[in-house]
């Protein structure tokens, strides 16, 4: 009897220190995880900050271009 329960003592200890170390492993890949997460929306906020840039600098060639008033090359020279 007391045989059984020591294996079952070391069994549970196994358990017990293959599960902490599942659980770091999950930790350290949420880590990861969340990095990934953070660099992305770094960039997407880079990008939509360029992206408004961009439509920006489009609405101002558009209007030289539609404009009839002013000659296309002065503008573009003035940018």
């Amino acid at each position: 009897m007391l045989i059984y329960m020591i294996l079952l003592l070391i069994i549970a200890a196994l358990a017990f220190g293959l599960g902490l170390r599942a659980q770091r492993r999950q930790g350290r890949q949420l880590s990861q995880l969340q990095q990934q997460c953070q660099t992305a929306n770094q960039q997407t906020q880079a990008m939509t900050e360029q992206i408004a840039h961009l439509k920006e600098r489009i609405q101002v060639l558009e209007a030289i271009v539609t404009d009839k008033g002013f000659s296309v090359e002065q503008e573009i020279d003035n940018l």
